[in-house]
């Protein structure tokens, strides 16, 4: 995974990439090496809303749990326009 911001995540699963954009800040969430996904709605997370998505973010400070607004797989060109840095 690799922290955009604060409020924005890119995640590689397998040979996919996933924009999660969070609700809100999720503090240190670039700082940290770890994180987890975690869902309310059943044991599968889809993209669309992420309604009932939790980003754990775990680091210095401890557990922090972030609710993920939407969750987008990003096309092979939009992954190739993407920074570098942002790359997972």
């Amino acid at each position: 995974f690799t922290a955009v911001d604060a409020s924005t995540v890119n995640i590689r699963v397998g040979s996919d990439v996933y924009r999660l954009d969070l609700m809100s800040s999720c503090r240190n969430v670039n700082w940290n090496n770890r994180l987890s996904l975690a869902s309310r709605t059943g044991s599968s997370i889809c993209t669309g809303t992420g309604f009932g998505t939790t980003l754990i973010s775990r680091g210095v400070t401890g557990q922090q749990r972030c609710q993920v607004h939407r969750i987008t797989l990003l096309t092979p060109a939009e992954v190739e326009a993407l920074r570098p840095r942002d790359r997972p």
